[in-house]
């Protein structure tokens, strides 16, 4: 089997670092990595302890993996323009040390991961990241190795900054950022640059860095169109009241556009020339009836989406590989509780114990049976304690629409039944009696029909239950644990 010799040896020789390191001291080559990682479920890990995984979690660039056909749109097939010139465009510069956030754009903004001080070593690459010989992976096939994969990665990302650090006062730049070491010398990037051989760089190079500089809210479009719905590449909001100030802030310049466009029709029906125009009355017709409905379809949709958004979190976090506490699903209680620190925390949430809703009764029941609790008390979620603050939210909200929507429609059942019928009219009549049409009144509401009635009784009793399970059923305290 032929091996391509390229990623087997570094791709440069040079010395950037005053360090000087040997082939096998695997010491002074951990000194050159971060002091800790997160894994996949958001755990602290000491570099020491795997290598291999900080490695790859500093290389990391699944996120664009998966979206690679679609990141045309995102971004032109052109190397990165010098920091010079992104001064030049007015974004700030901020540094993130994830490697699927570098050379992402905004308005104002570029993100810059800083260059790893072990991708600067040659004797790193020969150790942990260039294919060994008993590498089952081929210039011939495409089966690829892991560590050929991160050696693409980090060759691409290399590439980025030989882009982005063109003159000597991109190098100056980029030292004042921190994105550079400051003990590397402008002669010593001549030569890092040179022996990178970047004219022919472009096979052996991740394909995310054949694309530059990828603009943030087309990548936020691309996941929330084919990768994760309603959700975006980068969160938009750190809070909920900032997600409904955007929307609602984009309703209301709408209302007031149809408010003008009313008040022109207004002006057009007051005159002889359009007073009488089929064409004009149709279209103030429906244009009137689309300010009534649109901006209550509009307000419908961007509590749905926030739904979606809490719910898609929700479960986000309740995921397996998030993880590996215990989970309850119940009706009564939310408890959140850090198990893996000194100093857990502990938040709990209870519902009433008098049941206020034949649901909430069953429900309750159900969980104390499976529980064996006494007082109908269990755990809704234990995990994390900013899903469990995310969840309250996410719930009281979607309270507060059902019991909206519940006892609006009871209201209006109750104002159906206690108006009078014709019969009841001409029962009252007959009497003789006289009945007031309008308000709701008992003396009226005496004469209907007694099936009425206790339908009217039914729903008062209803109307209450429901009001006190959905703004009492839930509420949030926190306590802390110290065992110090």
């Amino acid at each position: 089997m032929s091996r391509d010799p390229a990623f087997q040896v570094p791709p440069f020789s040079v010395r950037l670092l005053e360090q000087t390191t040997t082939l096998h001291d695997p010491d002074q080559l951990l000194s050159f990595l971060p002091a800790s990682y997160r894994d996949g479920r958001g755990d602290l890990i000491a570099a020491a302890h795997n290598i291999a995984a900080c490695v790859e979690k500093e290389l990391n660039l699944a996120r664009l993996t998966t979206v690679h056909h679609w990141l045309w749109i995102a971004g032109l097939p052109l190397p990165p323009r010098a920091l010079h010139h992104q001064l030049l465009l007015g974004r700030e510069i901020f540094i993130t040390e994830q490697m699927d956030m570098h050379l992402v754009w905004t308005s104002g903004r570029m993100f810059l991961k800083p260059i790893p001080l072990f991708l600067l070593e040659p004797n790193f690459w020969t150790e942990y990241l260039s294919c060994q010989p008993e590498c089952g992976c081929s210039a011939n096939t495409l089966t690829e190795c892991k560590r050929r994969r991160l050696y693409r990665r980090a060759l691409g990302f290399l590439f980025s900054y030989t882009a982005l650090l063109s003159h000597e006062s991109d190098f100056r730049i980029a030292q004042d950022r921190h994105l550079l070491r400051p003990e590397i010398t402008w002669s010593a990037w001549r030569i890092f640059v040179e022996q990178l051989d970047t004219k022919y760089i472009y096979p052996r190079i991740d394909r995310r860095f054949l694309h530059g500089e990828l603009r943030l809210s087309r990548l936020n479009k691309i996941y929330a169109l084919y990768q994760t719905p309603l959700r975006g590449y980068m969160a938009r909001w750190d809070r909920y009241g900032a997600f409904f100030h955007d929307y609602f802030s984009w309703l209301a310049s709408v209302t007031v556009y149809i408010a003008i466009v009313l008040t022109a029709m207004q002006v057009g029906l007051a005159t002889d020339a359009l007073a009488h125009s089929p064409t004009f009355q149709s279209a103030s017709y429906g244009f009137t009836v689309f300010s009534i409905l649109g901006p209550l379809v509009a307000s419908a949709l961007i509590i749905l989406q926030f739904c979606g958004k809490s719910l898609s979190r929700y479960a986000d976090y309740m995921s397996p590989g998030k993880t590996t506490r215990n989970t309850v699903l119940c009706y009564c209680i939310l408890v959140q509780r850090d198990e893996r620190r000194q100093r857990p925390s502990r938040s709990t949430g209870k519902m009433s114990r008098p049941a206020t809703h034949w649901i909430a009764v069953l429900v309750a029941i159900d969980t104390a049976d499976r529980l064996g609790n006494p007082d109908s008390i269990a755990e809704l979620y234990s995990g994390q304690c900013s899903c469990a603050a995310h969840l309250a939210t996410g719930l009281h909200v979607v309270i507060k629409i059902i019991s909206t929507i519940l006892l609006g429609a009871s209201n209006y059942t109750m104002q159906f039944l206690g108006a009078p019928s014709r019969s009841d009219v001409d029962r009252a009549h007959a009497k003789p009696r006289w009945l007031d049409v309008g308000a709701f009144q008992l003396s009226t509401f005496s004469n209907n029909e007694s099936q009425q009635k206790i339908s009217w009784v039914l729903l008062v009793m209803s109307s209450i239950t429901i009001n006190l399970l959905y703004n009492s059923a839930l509420f949030l305290f926190i306590f802390t644990f110290d065992y110090g």
